[in-house]
């Protein structure tokens, strides 16, 4: 059975089961890393169809923080010019989406705070990711998800999708629907198993849906908002 609650996966990870974001990571604890290693297993024979990867990062006082996350939007999110050239200061080596990763799984399990660069895998925008380094995590306009560096109002409207992702995948939860029928398999286009939400967005009671209605259309916004707020900010830089 696995002991990674489902709680512990919508409370931290709803907006990557949603397609709406690269990856989360959260801490829980462990009794050993053999039952670890099991959970971890049993997760990613439900979630890699949809599209997803879920593995440790690091270990610390019988603790781990887990990462969930999508490799296809990884991939594309580091091959971002901008992202390169601060993983590249950062001492990291050529390579794909993995074999970055591995770098910052060894980094991590290396020091005893989090590499600044761990944005970048999390899919916060690279200006966002710049400018905290280049800061030192000072002088930030807000802090939501991540500390904003670039457009900050932009920025506010994503924290809050992500927050009212969250809240309507709570609900589900709690309404007894699974974590494996709320993943969305797929980040933009692969709709065919999104799972039959009622929406809570609007405020208004929540009423049963046909498959695919609002659920699938405010998804597909909230996605195309987001990439456009993450290419806008890619391009401003690239333009510097």
């Amino acid at each position: 059975m696995v002991r990674i609650s489902e709680d512990l996966l919508i409370g931290h990870c709803s907006p990557t089961m949603a397609g709406l974001k690269t990856g989360n990571i959260f801490t829980c604890r462990i009794g050993n890393l053999q039952e670890l290693y099991q959970d971890l297993r049993e997760l990613n024979r439900m979630i890699s169809p949809k599209g997803l990867r879920i593995l440790p990062l690091r270990y610390f006082d019988n603790k781990a923080v887990i990462y969930l996350y999508r490799p296809k939007q990884l991939q594309k999110d580091l091959e971002c010019p901008i992202a390169r050239c601060i993983l590249e200061k950062c001492g990291y080596s050529y390579g794909d989406g993995s074999h970055l990763l591995g770098q910052l799984m060894k980094r991590m399990r290396s020091a005893e705070d989090f590499p600044h660069e761990i944005g970048l895998f999390l899919g916060y925008p690279s200006e966002d990711v710049k400018g905290f380094i280049d800061n030192k995590a000072e002088n930030c306009k807000c802090v939501g998800t991540w500390k904003v560096y670039g457009d900050a109002e932009e920025a506010q409207k994503i924290f809050n999708r992500f927050k009212k992702c969250t809240k309507a995948y709570s609900e589900q939860l709690m309404k007894g629907r699974s974590v494996e029928r709320l993943i969305v398999a797929g980040w933009v286009k692969n709709s065919s198993r999104l799972p039959m939400m009622t929406t809570s967005i609007s405020r208004k009671r929540a009423v049963p849906r046909r498959p695919y209605s609002s659920h699938r259309l405010w998804l597909k916004v909230l996605r195309k908002r987001v990439l456009r707020y993450q290419f806008s900010h890619r391009r401003n830089l690239t333009q510097e």
